[in-house]
């Protein structure tokens, strides 16, 4: 085989062109046995709490074998290009692993939307998440693995910041902020086909639970461990003081206990706010393939979402709705408070103006000037300062000099502390990279990452614009 590194990148880049989408394969209320028996043990923690038809979905190729086979020529015609030529023969091996083991995956999928009540929750989902496990140093050795499963739900208020759970070897759990954008790939809501609440976006919800595995969204995890000492975001704070909580989500089991992944740190719960939809989604996920694994990350979803509403900064349904137009009648209106208010009209204010002030809109006996009396005026004042000292530069330092006696005050000096050179942040010497952008001290900013810095900036701005909008409303 060829150099593997280039292999696993070539493969990547393949898969990708491809569009591997699950999504595509879904078919609604329709399942096979297994998928049917993994449905049964997802609702009957629910079964009390349900309230309407549970919808079903689950993955299916006998419904898409045409969509199967179109993916395996879009493939062929991809492998076409110039820049496989010289590993061809060894990606063409790999790309066939990689279709076998997701024709094997696709009836491995299924999930359910399940009305709910006295929940925090209009409706909870669940899903599993099979995944192809790709070895980057044994390409070639693929597998699946389908111990994942997923509750997850919207709720009605803003928190303040995306927040993640997570574990870390040799430490305990833990919530931690998200600093910067989260990392969703290629995944762009503008150009989706879903229409309504992005809870519904199965792609969406896919691109949530894939960037839990990330690097940028782990480093997370551990830079509010190591470097902020667990301490400094309210919401956070907040969650870890709460011992009911910290148990429930302790039981999760992690990429480490599963041993899906060699890293010391894993993603378990994700809570991303949604400004457009006025809420909050809750994803929480466990790896154990237990039989209590259902009633566990059940709870822990449960429970975070529960004290998401209590947090600090948390906006509230009522914070974020519009306070309705008080209602006028007969000169009068109701204020908020049920206080009523006198009224007048646009005629009622000239008419009233004109007779106070005789035709003026003034007061009567209020002096008035012209624009040439009040030059005049101005001219006349020039004088004040004629007779006023002046000092030079050099008396002014001698002055001070004098002033200070015997004392030898220091005159201060920039002490030179580096910047980032990607988003101008103040670093404390020693510091190997910035704490707010992750940009390695000393490194020049390509132009390119310069431009695309100016317009995320933009688009902060006009978010942040849009928050206060909508919090005056």
């Amino acid at each position: 085989m060829r150099i593997i590194s280039e292999l696993f990148q070539k493969l990547r880049v393949l898969i990708k062109n491809s569009n591997f989408d699950v999504n595509s394969y879904l078919v609604f209320n329709e399942l096979n046995k297994e998928q049917q028996k993994i449905i049964d043990n997802a609702i009957s923690i629910l079964k009390e709490n349900t309230v309407d038809e549970v919808k079903v979905f689950g993955g299916n190729i006998e419904k898409n074998e045409e969509k199967l086979e179109k993916l395996k020529d879009n493939i062929k015609k991809e492998l076409e290009n110039e820049e496989y030529n010289e590993i061809k023969n060894d990606l063409k091996k790999l790309i066939n692993s990689y279709v076998k083991n997701f024709q094997l995956l696709i009836p491995m999928v299924c999930g359910a939307i399940i009305p709910v009540k006295q929940l925090t929750f209009v409706e909870v989902y669940f899903r599993t998440i099979p995944r192809i496990m790709v070895d980057n140093e044994k390409p070639e050795k693929m597998s699946i693995d389908d111990n994942s499963i997923s509750y997850y739900g919207e709720i009605k208020c803003i928190i303040p910041r995306i927040t993640l759970f997570g574990k870390i070897k040799d430490a305990d759990p833990l919530f931690a902020p998200l600093i910067g954008d989260l990392d969703l790939g290629d995944f762009n809501p503008e150009k989706s086909e879903h229409k309504g609440p992005m809870i519904g976006n199965y792609s969406y919800i896919t691109e949530l639970i894939t960037s839990m595995d990330k690097d940028t969204t782990k480093n997370n995890l551990t830079r509010y461990h190591e470097q902020y000492q667990r301490h400094g975001e309210p919401i956070c704070d907040f969650l870890l003081k709460d011992k009911e909580l910290m148990d429930a989500m302790e039981k999760l089991s992690s990429a480490i206990e599963s041993k899906r992944t060699s890293s010391s740190v894993s993603i378990c719960a994700i809570a991303v706010p949604n400004i457009q939809d006025k809420s909050t989604i809750v994803v929480v996920q466990d790896e154990s393939k237990s039989p209590t694994a259902y009633a566990t990350c059940f709870e822990a979803l449960l429970r975070f979402s529960a004290l998401c509403y209590e947090a600090p900064s948390t906006k509230k349904p009522s914070e974020m709705s519009t306070s309705p137009t008080p209602p006028t009648q007969a000169g009068q209106a109701i204020g908020p408070g049920g206080q009523r208010l006198e009224v007048w009209t646009q005629e009622e204010l000239v008419k009233d103006a004109a007779e106070r002030g005789l035709g003026t809109g003034l007061p009567p006996n209020m002096e008035l000037w012209t624009e040439e009396q009040l030059l005049d005026m101005t001219k006349s004042r020039t004088d004040l300062g004629v007779n006023l000292p002046e000092w030079s530069e050099e008396e002014l330092e001698k002055l001070t000099k004098s002033r200070q006696g015997t004392l030898n005050i220091p005159e201060w000096k920039d002490t030179g502390l580096p910047v980032c050179k990607k988003c101008g942040y103040t670093l404390r010497e020693g510091w190997s990279e910035c704490p707010i952008c992750n940009w390695k001290v000393g490194v020049p900013v390509p132009k390119e990452e310069q431009e695309k810095d100016s317009s995320d900036d933009i688009e902060k701005i006009e978010q942040i614009q849009n928050e206060d909008k909508n919090g005056s409303e």
